[in-house]
């Protein structure tokens, strides 16, 4: 038992070192950065989802023309309804990968792809595809 112990201890302590020792790394989008000239979707606020799980609570997502997205905002789905949602982008949030990602518009479908904001030291890539 001890040593089961001390076996998952050592392995929870090279855990956050992984991506140093090169076991892991993140994850790659699979298209580049480009403008969002289409004008099919309105970029002047924010999007945002509820989950059947959360129905009280909102995630919070950003498009700029510049092809970038922004998905690690969150709030409560009174405060989307009554517009006082702070969209701030703090200075340690530029610095992370977290959140962040590109987005492209292409015959009518929007296809969305960023670093999850999961607590592990590598980031994988969420995919998101959809109708514009």
């Amino acid at each position: 038992m001890l040593r089961n112990v001390i076996l998952l201890a050592l392995v929870l302590a090279l855990f956050p070192s992984c991506k140093k020792l090169r076991l892991c790394k993140d994850g790659e989008f699979t298209f580049s950065r480009q403008e969002d000239n289409s004008n099919e979707l309105k970029l002047s606020g924010y999007y945002y989802t509820v989950s059947e799980e959360y129905p009280k609570a909102a995630s919070i997502m950003l498009l700029f023309r510049n092809g970038v997205s922004v998905n690690s905002f969150g709030a409560t789905l009174d405060e989307v309804q009554d517009g006082i949602v702070d969209l701030s982008i703090g200075e340690n949030f530029k610095n992370l990968k977290s959140g962040w990602g590109i987005y492209k518009i292409e015959n009518g479908s929007i296809e969305i792809q960023s670093w999850q904001t999961i607590q592990h030291p590598c980031k994988p890539i969420a995919r998101e595809k959809g109708k514009s």
